[in-house]
């Protein structure tokens, strides 16, 4: 059987003007923490800023997803980043958020949020790209369920995920 690829292969630059956060979420079956991170650059590719949150009481793959887009955005709001395109490679919530059906599932509360604050931005587009597209904001994910709270970094982020940046 074939599949269709959806989404981007590789990170690329939103157009000029527009800012890119890309969003992902960690969380292995079983804890009950779960970790959300991104990484927000400019229409150069130079990062802007990034943050790894840990989730408590995190009870799915779904919730933490969503919860990674909930955080982000709220996070580029409050450094004054109003012109956004997101991406994450969860394609489940990609479709979800894009939808206008009202959502009735038990995360039905957290996803009205993720699209009151896409509302609340002067443009936010939201797409779908392969997890090779978001390996930063994989990989910062991942290192988030060891976060006491929220790591917030500006302009530059850790050595470590440099690497994974091109």
């Amino acid at each position: 059987t074939q599949r269709r690829i959806v989404g981007a292969a590789a990170w690329s630059p939103p157009p000029e003007g527009l800012f890119k956060l890309n969003v992902d979420a960690s969380w292995i079956p079983g804890e009950i923490i779960g970790g959300v991170g991104g990484v927000i650059r400019d229409w150069k590719g130079d990062v802007i800023a990034g943050f790894a949150k840990c989730i408590d009481q995190c009870s799915s793959a779904g919730y933490a997803e969503l919860m990674g887009f909930l955080h982000g955005l709220i996070f580029a709001k409050e450094i004054g980043i109003h012109d956004l395109a997101v991406e994450g490679d969860c394609l489940k919530v990609i479709l979800a958020i894009c939808s206008s059906s009202e959502d009735w599932s038990d995360l039905g509360h957290i996803m009205e949020q993720v699209k009151q604050c896409m509302l609340e931005l002067r443009v936010c587009r939201c797409n779908h790209v392969r997890r090779e597209a978001n390996r930063v904001a994989h990989n910062i994910a991942a290192s988030a369920r060891d976060v006491a709270d929220m790591v917030v970094w500006m302009k530059v982020l850790p050595v470590c995920f440099h690497a994974k940046l091109s």
